[in-house]
């Protein structure tokens, strides 16, 4: 038997899950999928964080969800039907869909993937001109906001990600893969994007946070944007006084990049960021990410 519901006025269809308890055969759940942009949306990222001392402040941050799967290890899937969504984070956490009538019991495989949209997509909250410029450009997502040097000055920026990008066998923030429908219940799933990670100097979850790169690039008028980035060389990265950039003790900074060919300016480095978590800051997925050439 398949169960049908509508998901943002989109059939949608979820075969029963085997190997479910008994008990649980036959019942059905509701799952609700959220996007949260954490503390940081609402509040910026204080200059204490950041070894440089910046601070950052958002305006917007408008992420492109383009599709979302539940799958088990037995290869049962939800037939999930949820259209291409954009979504502005700042400030506070938004609900992107629910779909009811999946079949209750765990699902072991969650994923999901974000890709720039086209003129169909739908937009739940985000500012027109973002999208128009995400669908233009071919960002998946786009972040506007300020840099707040340590002198004070407020420093725009427009960094949008030509990137398509997947999210897969996620992990929630307790250790456990996938979700549990449960019977006439409804399960949780929360995106939750760090907006951290576009500030690190390398690809650990423990790196420093670092802003000078970026602000060194402002021309005093327009907004930094990420074809800017790409006039900074990640072996010889330059401060806002057009000097080598140094930490506070005289040291050249360096840049940590990932394991991957091409990696060779700021610009490289910053569109190879993995923003997701999922279900907390403590879940976390497999990737796969396609550039796009400057």
């Amino acid at each position: 038997m398949r169960t049908q519901w509508l998901v943002n006025g989109v059939l949608a269809v979820a075969m029963p899950l085997v190997g479910c308890d008994d008990a649980n055969v036959g019942s059905t759940g509701r799952v609700v999928l959220s996007a949260n942009g954490g503390n940081e949306a609402r509040e910026g990222i204080a200059s204490s964080r950041f070894a440089d001392g910046y601070g950052v402040r958002y305006d917007h941050a408008v992420l492109s969800v383009s599709s979302f799967h539940l799958r088990t290890m037995g290869g049962e899937r939800a037939q999930i039907e949820m259209p291409a969504l954009v979504v502005d984070l700042i400030p506070n956490p938004q609900q992107l869909f629910e779909a009811d009538g999946i079949a209750a019991g765990r699902w072991d495989e969650v994923g999901f993937s974000s890709r720039a949209p086209d003129d169909r997509v739908e937009n739940l909250n985000a500012p027109v001109e973002l999208v128009d410029e995400m669908v233009r450009a071919g960002y998946s997502f786009l972040q506007t906001g300020r840099l707040i040097a340590p002198d004070g000055t407020e420093i725009p920026f427009a960094l949008g990600f030509p990137v398509e990008i997947d999210y897969f066998t996620c992990t929630s923030g307790d250790g456990t893969f996938g979700i549990v429908v449960p019977p006439n219940g409804v399960a949780d799933a929360e995106i939750t994007w760090h907006l951290t990670h576009l500030w690190f100097d390398s690809f650990a979850e423990d790196s420093a946070f670092r802003a000078e790169s970026v602000a060194a690039l402002w021309d005093g008028k327009n907004p930094v944007r990420t074809e800017d980035l790409a006039r900074q060389d990640l072996g010889s990265l330059l401060g806002r006084s057009g000097m080598p950039l140094r930490d506070s003790l005289g040291n050249p900074v360096i840049y940590i990049p990932p394991q991957e060919p091409g990696v060779d300016s700021l610009r490289d480095f910053v569109l190879r960021a993995r923003f997701a978590h999922f279900n907390g800051l403590g879940g976390f997925c497999t990737t796969e990410i396609k550039v796009a050439p400057l």
